[in-house]
């Protein structure tokens, strides 16, 4: 397993002054952030790439091609997404974006192998995002996963806010996930957004999380999940939208954290 953190320039700060230890980081498609980063640290590529939407026939694959080979990205991820008019009781259009997002998975299984996408699970909001109900169900992530053959990225944090805003059981749906698929894990806290309140991700780690975390990676050791090449603390970044959620004090004091728990010993 390798450890890899959101960049930032705070986190590029801890990192040359030798405060924080982590293998990778982790970028999205950003040509001028993959340059910075890679000066100091190998980089691996989170791309905005979604199943079932119909996006995928706008994606320039020449870019993503370069890009992950000059990364050397091990994956090609896929979000798990739905038209954004979907209504969830509509049965015969859910069905049919299920298929459309089994037969996008399929084209890029086809096109990089079934070991190399990977397909993760998207966040139900308390607003906004009912389209994305149907796609949630652990069934519906099941049966993209056999029916193409690839592997699964679990957001922990996407699972948790998916659970409280439906009111379902966090253990009974974590525990029926493709876990024994699992090869990239995404981990942070969640928490109310300023502006309105509503809960969302990409938060430091609370106590909760802690202990989930620790439940997560007993299972991974004892071979009951499998173990992910990649590990990923989604706190930080650049831009507005990571502008109160990129703290020096939170890099500085769980990412050795999270270092230790995965490179134990």
């Amino acid at each position: 397993m390798k450890l890899a953190v959101n960049y930032s320039r705070e986190l590029h700060l801890l990192l040359d002054s030798g405060q924080v230890k982590f293998d990778v980081y982790k970028c999205p498609d950003w040509q001028d952030m993959i340059e910075t980063a890679s000066k100091t640290k190998p980089v691996y590529v989170h791309f905005p790439l979604c199943a079932g939407d119909g996006s995928l026939r706008e994606t320039d694959w020449t870019m993503i091609d370069q890009i992950r080979q000059a990364t050397q990205t091990p994956f090609i991820n896929l979000h798990l997404c739905a038209p954004k008019d979907l209504n969830p009781g509509d049965h015969p259009r859910v069905q049919q974006t299920i298929c459309n997002a089994i037969d996008d998975v399929q084209m890029l299984v086809n096109r990089y192998g079934k070991d190399s996408v990977v397909i993760e699970n998207m966040p139900v909001l308390s607003f906004g995002t009912d389209y994305l109900i149907p796609m949630a169900h652990t069934s519906v992530i099941n049966q993209v996963v056999t029916e193409t053959g690839c592997q699964f990225l679990f957001d922990i944090a996407h699972a948790r806010l998916t659970t409280m805003n439906l009111g379902w059981d966090w253990l009974t749906y974590i525990l029926n996930l493709p876990l024994d698929r699992l090869r990239e894990f995404h981990i942070t806290g969640i928490g109310p957004q300023p502006s309105d309140g509503i809960l969302v991700d990409n938060l430091e780690l609370d106590n909760s999380d802690w202990k989930n975390l620790s439940w997560c990676f007993d299972r991974i050791r004892s071979g009951e999940w499998s173990e992910p090449a990649l590990v990923s603390f989604e706190y930080g970044g650049i831009g507005e939208i990571f502008r109160w959620r990129t703290e020096t004090r939170v890099l500085l004091e769980q990412v050795p954290r999270l270092y230790a728990l995965i490179h134990p010993g």
